[in-house]
């Protein structure tokens, strides 16, 4: 898990700003479907940063490219996909039967899925999650890829989001400034673009309530048709987002719960179960969770930090 999820660090406006040019960069690389032999032409991360920020659930923005998308691979045929690292492994027949027949369901859940074009970064992960599933992988494992799968949901669905978040705390002054600015437009289209930013800016940190209230706002406006596609985008989005989010943390809890997870790192484990419930808007459950992780023993500090200032904020919330 180490391994997998970045520490979330406090980094400078003008650090990020100094550093933005070293962008993320992206191997092209031939690869072989294990499930069913189909050659495809995938991408490797060969570096990357998180020049863009760094959100509470640990979630890294890069600049320069989204890698996250290309951490896995996906076979254009059969849909078949796993980390990049791990793709080529030789599959059993039996699990290459049950992964058929799980990729085949997943197909027919999703008529809307044409063709790979239309597998986006969030599904990409989503489909990891499933066959890690018949592969039996450990729960936190599994967990892990569906946390990926909200990250990268979000990471695509706010990608024209014009705030730039340094670190979680931050965040939430800057989208207090943005909403004085949403009061402040003059015109009806302008309030409208205001509010969509608003409403990025508000999930990208996880605060559902004020989100919720920019898109009832915007549901009462008469909206040309790019901000109607817009807003219908980014409603998929929110819902994508958390469904990832509710299967992690039931991956999350499990591990913890049945002692799967490393003992040095059961304070992440727990401190991602309370961050995605607030993210799900669950924010006194989440208040709970938050004190269950200070109440760990011991914690890494920037998860005592970000469990202390969300349980004061959250707190002081009417």
């Amino acid at each position: 898990m180490r391994r997998l999820i970045a520490c979330a660090t406090v980094v400078a406006t003008a650090t990020l700003l100094a550093l933005g040019a070293r962008a993320a960069e992206l191997a092209a690389k031939l690869f072989t479907c294990p499930l069913d032999g189909t050659k495809l032409e995938g991408k490797t991360v060969v570096s990357t940063n998180s020049n863009g920020g760094v959100d509470s659930d640990f979630c890294q923005w890069p600049t320069g490219g989204m890698s996250l998308t290309w951490e896995v691979q996906v076979c254009p045929k059969d849909f078949y996909s796993a980390r990049t690292d791990t793709f080529e492994s030789p599959l059993p027949d039996a699990t290459k039967k049950d992964l058929q027949a799980a990729l085949a369901k997943w197909r027919g859940d999703h008529p809307d899925v044409k063709s790979i074009d239309d597998v986006t970064p969030g599904r990409r992960w989503e489909l990891t999650a499933i066959c890690g599933i018949v592969k039996k992988h450990p729960v936190g494992v599994v967990g892990n890829y569906w946390l990926r799968a909200a990250w990268a949901a979000r990471q695509w669905g706010l990608a024209d989001c014009k705030y730039t978040f340094a670190d979680p705390m931050s965040a939430f002054e800057m989208l207090d400034e943005a909403d004085r600015t949403v009061k402040a437009a003059k015109s009806e289209t302008k309030k409208a673009n205001e509010l969509l930013q608003f409403a990025m800016g508000c999930q990208r940190v996880g605060d559902v309530l004020p989100r919720d209230v920019a898109v009832a706002q915007l549901e009462k406006m008469k909206l040309d048709e790019k901000q109607s596609a817009r807003l219908a985008s980014l409603k998929k989005e929110f819902v994508e987002e958390a469904s990832c989010q509710e299967k992690a943390i039931a991956g999350f809890t499990e591990a913890v719960e049945k002692e799967l997870a490393p003992a040095e790192e059961r304070d992440v484990y727990l401190f991602l179960i309370a961050d995605m419930t607030r993210r799900l808007g669950k924010s006194t459950e989440s208040v709970a969770l938050y004190k269950k992780v200070l109440a760990a023993g011991k914690i890494r500090k920037d998860i005592r930090e970000l469990s202390t200032y969300f349980i004061n904020r959250l707190g002081s919330e009417p």
